[in-house]
């Protein structure tokens, strides 16, 4: 989002004595993940003319206090200048591949019948499926199957 704004030259405030004394070679990172992060920060270093961390007191840390909060309270009431994303892993994970089978699942025939009205040929399955179909509903283009006293399933 920096570099798409144009951004050359970046101030960065930590309140993590860890973090910094990492990212300015002062400490060595060991475990795992702090490695991981530390490699992503130096490669996102390269976009910019200039990038600077510095250790501030947590108290005057208020604003990345506020964006952190803004995760647990939501972003109704972010100014509208503000740029929020939320990442749904951790990105210092490695994107995972998964192989599928094109054939039908399961679910495929319902979701034709509820969304086109198409039923299978065979009649016995029809009749199953018009049976099964009032179980389920499609909110947001995902199939979800009803119940009583729980939310969507």
């Amino acid at each position: 989002m920096l570099k798409d704004l144009g951004v050359r030259h970046l101030r960065i405030h930590s309140d993590s004595q860890l973090i910094v004394g990492q990212v300015q070679g002062e400490y060595e990172a060991w475990e795992l993940n702090m490695i991981k992060y530390l490699q992503n920060v130096k490669d996102f270093a390269f976009n910019f003319t200039t990038i600077s961390i510095q250790q501030i007191l947590r108290a005057e840390n208020v604003q990345a206090d506020l964006f952190s909060k803004l995760a647990m309270v939501g972003a109704a009431d972010l100014k509208r200048n503000s740029y929020l994303t939320t990442l749904e892993k951790p990105n210092i994970e490695e994107p995972t591949v998964m192989k599928t089978d094109p054939k039908l699942s399961w679910i495929d025939p319902i979701l034709h019948y509820l969304q086109d009205g198409v039923l299978r040929v065979d009649r016995d399955e029809a009749k199953k499926l018009r049976h099964l179909a009032p179980q389920y509903l499609i909110y947001d283009g995902r199939l979800y199957k009803k119940s009583f006293t729980l939310p969507l399933l």
